[in-house]
């Protein structure tokens, strides 16, 4: 999580796009053409639609487990969990006595965090264990300090490992694999340390940690924005010959397909740093079309950012990220946050926001895996368009899915080539926009070779089309 940002200026490519995406104006009617071909598979959709935070929010008094389930995460990562739950999860929370004996385990306090992550276990998703501190917005900081003694902080951090992995201190056996030293060591107000002294933490933590159990899958920094702390960060531990499994970083912004081309870039830049084995983790994206600099500084401004981010600009920027993540270098990606949270998909009551409906839609696509080819992407300073199509293993059904975040289309033609199956084609139409939580609005009865015509389409808003054999 970021505000205040210091490093603004500096934050990725995505922030060279214009901020002002939900505001863009229709200027005429254009029909937009798109052609999926069913015959011409191009891979397997990928689940890349993770989140960040587990189910349990609102200090518990909201559990959205069955949302959870409905989506089907795989990767849910673990940092600011006291944002949404309550004390659990940073490393003051469950070893609160830095002076304490670490290899005592009357000196640990699990029974919170442990009820958070056992939320996330009965998911049966893969945890991504943040060890450290979360965000401390105010202007003392009381826990994102380098610690007084970075061997006893590691022993901690194996000791956290032992409860959860081989039953340590009353614990229990969930082979976590998944351990992150620390978050967006490259920002002040989570690290109040220099670069070195975080390199440091992660070289003797993930050092301690292999040397406990080799097969754990340990990474940092997740980084924020600046290229040289990386690349940094990648020569200090080649140079000591420290373990990098995954490089995790971060990205808020307003242009999609920006974000991938940086993790290519974060891609390469790993490779080159002598890690072209690490996983790629972006661990922390959403919609940013505001000043961090005024964020939480001005309480009218930040409520109109976060509305935006709820609402319909957030839900087509989201449909268009996991669009276009599809043929980037990322290998996991979680969506900042999951829960309920200014930041997240559902308000406090756990009812869901628009952008909540996007990962819906993706989760449906997912039942037609394998991706087929489909044309229309519109990747500028003045565009922003998607479409993902698959058919299903079986080749009964297919799907399309077409994220309109900013463009001047208000209507489609979609060309259906090659359909498996013989006859007439149903084709039911489901619709996020103003009026529409992903509600189907209509079907259609296509004939062999008959475009479906879709109006009243604009920017932004998604549409999904679920294709059978009538």
């Amino acid at each position: 999580m970021r505000s205040f940002r210091i490093l603004a200026a500096a934050c990725t490519l995505a922030a060279l796009a214009f901020t002002g995406v939900g505001n863009a104006q229709q200027t005429d009617d254009e029909t937009k053409p798109i052609n999926v071909d069913l015959r011409k598979q191009t891979g397997r959709i990928r689940p890349l639609h993770d989140v960040h935070s587990g189910p349990l929010a609102v200090r518990g008094s909201v559990d959205l487990t069955e949302q959870y389930r409905e989506l089907g995460f795989h990767y849910i990562r673990t940092h600011d969990t006291p944002w949404v739950y309550e004390a659990a999860g940073d490393m003051h929370v469950i070893f609160r006595d830095f002076s304490a004996d670490p290899d005592d385990p009357k000196n640990y306090d699990f029974s919170k965090t442990d009820r958070y992550i056992q939320s996330l276990v009965d998911l049966k998703a893969e945890i991504i264990f943040r060890i450290g501190e979360s965000a401390e917005l105010t202007k003392v900081k009381y826990y994102s300090h380098p610690p007084a003694d970075y061997d006893k902080w590691a022993k901690v951090a194996v000791n956290i490992v032992r409860h959860y992995n081989e039953g340590w201190a009353d614990g229990h056996r969930f082979g976590i694999r998944y351990w992150e030293v620390w978050n967006e060591p490259d920002v002040p107000n989570f690290w109040s340390g220099t670069a070195e002294q975080y390199y440091r933490l992660y070289a003797t933590t993930a050092t301690a940690l292999k040397r406990y159990d080799a097969t754990l899958k340990v990474g940092g920094p997740a980084l924020a924005s600046n290229d040289q702390f990386l690349k940094d960060f990648l020569a200090y531990n080649k140079q000591r010959g420290v373990p990098i499994d995954f490089v995790s970083w971060h990205n808020y912004g307003t242009r999609p397909f920006l974000v991938a081309r940086r993790a290519d870039h974060i891609r390469a830049l790993t490779d080159s740093g002598g890690y072209p084995k690490a996983e790629i983790h972006l661990n922390e994206w959403n919609y940013f079309p505001g000043d961090w600099n005024r964020m939480h500084v001005e309480p009218l401004y930040t409520q109109q950012i976060f509305e935006r981010i709820h609402g319909l600009e957030g839900a087509a920027y989201a449909g268009a990220m996991l669009t276009f993540l599809q043929d980037s270098k990322v290998d996991v990606a979680n969506y900042y946050t999951g829960t309920a949270f200014f930041w997240g998909m559902y308000d406090n009551h756990g009812v869901p926001y628009k952008n909540f409906y996007p990962f819906r839609a993706f989760r449906w696509m997912l039942d037609t895996p394998l991706r087929v080819q489909a044309d229309g992407a519109e990747t500028s300073d003045e565009a922003s368009f998607a479409v993902l199509a698959g058919l299903a293993e079986d080749r009964k059904s297919a799907s399309v899915m077409i994220s309109n975040q900013v463009s001047n289309h208000s209507a489609y033609t979609i060309a259906l080539k090659n359909v498996p199956w013989k006859g007439a084609t149903s084709a039911a139409i489901y619709r996020i926009d103003a009026s529409h939580n992903l509600e189907q609005t209509e079907t259609r009865s296509l004939k062999a070779g008959e475009l479906l015509t879709i109006t009243n389409v604009a920017a932004p808003s998604v549409t999904l089309v679920k294709l059978r054999a009538q």
